[in-house]
């Protein structure tokens, strides 16, 4: 957000979040930031949490919470959970012989 802000030289506060910014913010992030679409949907789901915490201490009302919605992509990508890099570290592979990284 902030280098959004700094870029598109505009200042964003509660009142800002309507459908004519958060489509500019969401284009900000696909193409200026080149921003896959299943991080631009996290970086949605982080605002909104904002502004529904906002919400429900009274600093905004009725905010458009539908324009918060970007829809995701499967991906094909597999990472590792904590508990599998846990296990590889403690393998023993000094069994192994390596040759030198660098």
């Amino acid at each position: 957000m902030k280098k959004y802000t700094r870029i598109r030289k505009v200042t964003v506060d509660f009142s800002s979040f309507n459908k004519i910014f958060l489509d500019d913010f969401r284009q900000f992030l696909e193409i200026r930031e080149n921003l896959a679409l299943n991080t631009i949907s996290k970086h949605f789901k982080n605002l909104k949490m904002y502004v529904i915490e906002a919400k429900n201490q009274g600093l905004i009302s009725n905010p458009p919470l539908k324009y918060f919605k970007v829809t995701t992509e499967e991906t094909t990508a597999i990472y590792l959970n904590e508990d599998e890099i846990n296990q590889m570290l403690k393998l023993d592979l000094s069994l192994f012989s390596f040759p030198p990284l660098f």
